[in-house]
């Protein structure tokens, strides 16, 4: 049976974006010929704000290049862009109320982060 050793971090990253704190989540994993684990890095890091949105919102990432899904709460996809340089705005003004999904998928793996339009 493989052993593996994972530690998860909270922390805030230390800076604002209109008022809305930024959040990162740290893995750091303890890899060695018994840790099957892979395509986790601690620089994989999506900061979207602001979180409620109103009009848009903006996603910032140390990935370069990603397709960005939005995703409502019956599994229709709403929206989609493609993020060429790390950063990219999305508009929401004509979307109902309510919790989305965004969905991040990226050469290694993919990533989701819940986001409420108001």
């Amino acid at each position: 049976m493989a052993k593996c050793v994972i530690i998860v971090f909270f922390a805030s990253i230390g800076f604002s974006i209109k008022a809305q704190t930024i959040h990162r989540i740290t893995v750091a994993i303890n890899q060695g010929a018994d840790c099957p684990i892979t395509g986790l890095s601690q620089s994989d890091v999506f900061a979207v704000y602001p979180n409620p949105a109103a009009t848009s919102f903006t996603i910032q990432s140390s990935i370069r290049e990603a397709e960005i899904k939005l995703i409502d709460l019956n599994g229709r996809k709403v929206r989609s862009a493609k993020m060429t340089d790390g950063e990219l705005k999305v508009d929401v003004l004509d979307l109902p109320k309510g919790i989305y999904i965004i969905r991040f998928e990226y050469q290694s793996g993919s990533d989701r982060i819940k986001i409420r339009i108001q």
